[in-house]
């Protein structure tokens, strides 16, 4: 390596060096406070609503687990309804019990700019942990990424005590390049690093027009139903119970 290369070199190594350092002490500085925390500043629904895959998240049981019993293919359908609610379909591979549907209700939280939502009807304690209580849209483009955060309890400092996280694309394989430096950007922003999330497998199973919702009245009040040994999800009527009583307590 001749000397003038070496020297640009060095400049490039002594510069990365530079914002790593100022990065790291920017975030060591941050007070993390949730109520302070930025929303996706042009979130509009009607260009957010529609389907998305889950790529990564980040819960309280990945942070003490990892990716054990994590599912996989997990798909979220965000619809808008009447004065601002919102519907939410979401949809998981689970190995032992197969795909697995729930669906909510959120309400806009006041004075949020259509960003912060609250669900206020969860057919699953399961989705509730896997997913959080809260629908909190960081930051987006409408068109092919999202990061959306979720707290469940906030300490009387102001800070998280466990966050629920998760990026979402348009495009089941994953994030480019290019949209990883926004959702690194975010996640930064709101005091979580990329390292924490776990990657979710995405198989193209349990599509969302396909995968059964098993708190619909016919499943879960009829007990002819649940004691066939094969029902409409061509599955044991023992695992059916079993995952209509996941679904209803986690």
């Amino acid at each position: 390596m001749d000397p003038p290369l070496k020297v640009s070199h060095c400049v490039v190594l002594l510069l990365g060096l530079i914002c790593f350092t100022e990065v790291t002490v920017g975030q060591g500085n941050q007070k993390c406070y949730v109520n302070e925390f930025e929303m996706e500043p042009n979130f509009t629904m009607s260009e957010f609503q529609g389907e998305w895959y889950v790529i990564s998240i980040r819960n309280r049981m990945t942070a003490q687990n990892g990716g054990t019993n994590l599912g996989s293919s997990m798909r979220q359908r965000y619809t808008m309804g009447a004065y601002g609610s919102l519907s939410l379909e979401t949809n998981l591979q689970n190995a032992m019990f197969g795909c697995m549907r729930f669906d909510s209700t959120a309400t806009p939280d006041p004075y949020s700019n259509m960003t912060k939502f609250t669900i206020i009807s969860n057919n699953a304690a399961l989705r509730r942990r896997v997913f959080g209580n809260t629908i909190w849209i960081v930051r987006t483009d409408h068109r092919s990424f999202a990061v959306v955060y979720s707290c469940g309890y906030i300490r009387p400092d102001g800070t998280c005590e466990e966050p629920t996280v998760f990026t979402l694309n348009r495009n089941w394989n994953g994030h480019t390049p290019n949209e990883l430096v926004h959702i690194n950007e975010a996640l930064a922003s709101i005091c979580v690093h990329p390292s924490t999330l776990i990657p979710v497998s995405q198989d193209g199973d349990c599509a969302l027009n396909d995968a059964p919702g098993f708190t619909r009245p016919t499943q879960l009040n009829n007990p002819m139903n649940q004691m066939n040994p094969t029902n409409n999800n061509n599955m044991p009527g023992w695992m059916n119970i079993a995952r209509q009583w996941i679904n209803t307590f986690g």
